[in-house]
């Protein structure tokens, strides 16, 4: 979405696609930030909601691509944790406790 070149006024439709697509794009933004472990203040939020669409997008396409990151690293501990575990050498699984 490119933002309208100045001395062209956005109809009403572009207006309400601009005005929800930068709502969704700040929550998004938002909530990416939270899984980071980053809050966002009220400043904060007020500063992402003066911002351009486009600059938007490019943050919101970074921090997803964090967040994917985050994710499989994530993944891959728990994966290899796992594996530890089943590598470990376990406890005798018979005697008188155990018929």
């Amino acid at each position: 979405m490119k933002e309208q070149p100045k001395g062209k006024s956005m109809t009403a439709f572009q207006q309400y696609v601009t005005k929800t697509s930068k709502m969704l794009l700040v929550g998004e933004i938002i909530r990416a930030r939270s899984f980071l472990g980053e809050g966002t203040t009220p400043e904060g939020y007020q500063q992402l909601a003066d911002t351009g669409i486009e600059e938007l997008m490019n943050d919101s396409n970074i921090l997803r691509a964090a967040v994917a990151l985050a994710r499989e690293i994530e993944v891959s501990e728990s994966v290899r944790r796992s594996i530890a575990a089943s590598k470990a050498p376990s406890g005798s699984k018979s005697g008188p406790l155990l018929s």
